[in-house]
């Protein structure tokens, strides 16, 4: 993806709250109380984008662990559909695809005698259809807000090898189970929450292993999210 499309996107909901705040002093509807939308029970839809943190496996270092990815810090898009019902509760279908940093390294195995070998790049992604479960705290347009949830999902893991000289590509992918547990706060349309994603199977697809391998996947993310008007 376009790094300069994927700033775009990541600064979406940002200039969505600018627009809309704009808007409001300019009719100068502060001189009489506002409803709160985002407090009704009923549909709304939001963006997401964020940032996420690899742990476990995918943070660990490539060259010291068998299954470790070396992966770095990465991002997050997505959005998702959110049912509130009355006293707060709240049930959540979203679709989220997460990349991390690049590894890159030299493969000692192309036997090559400079003490470098040949130059090579791993990057992992998730593409997650889940549903969450929370509780959003009544309030105001101008107070903040908790929120609290537990979700699952069903999430593709996905793997990228490049050896950057030959331009030889090798890529595996398998669907597991995700779980989530999440907190944060909300501030009119927008909402801003800290993630904890865990994953954990067993493959012999990545990392040519040879052989069955557990990976544990975990990750924490920053998901800061805007709700269209309803």
């Amino acid at each position: 993806m376009p790094r300069l499309l994927l700033v775009v996107l990541c600064l979406m909901p940002t200039l969505a709250l600018a627009a809309t705040t704009a808007t409001t002093a300019t009719t100068g509807a502060a001189t009489a109380p506002v409803h709160d939308a985002s407090a009704d029970p009923g549909l709304e839809v939001m963006f997401d984008t964020g940032a996420a943190l690899p742990l476990g496996d995918l943070g660990a270092g490539l060259p010291h662990t068998p299954t470790g990815l070396g992966a770095e810090s990465g991002y997050r898009l997505g959005g998702r559909v959110r049912y509130l019902a009355r006293g707060g509760f709240f049930l959540s279908p979203s679709f989220t695809y997460t990349e991390f940093g690049d590894h890159d390294g030299f493969d000692d195995r192309s036997g090559k005698t400079d003490g470098f070998g040949q130059k090579f790049k791993v990057r992992a992604a998730s593409i997650r259809y889940g549903v969450d479960l929370g509780y959003l705290s009544p309030g105001t347009p101008r107070s903040w807000r908790m929120l609290a949830a537990v979700g699952v999902a069903a999430v593709q893991q996905r793997y990228h090898e490049e050896l950057v000289a030959d331009e030889t590509v090798y890529e595996a992918s398998l669907y597991d189970l995700e779980w989530l547990a999440s907190v944060g706060v909300r501030h009119g349309a927008l909402e801003l929450a800290l993630e904890y994603h865990g994953s954990r199977f067993r493959t012999v697809r990545f990392l040519y292993t040879g052989t069955p391998a557990d990976y544990d996947w975990a990750y924490a993310a920053l998901r800061l999210s805007y709700a269209l008007p309803r």
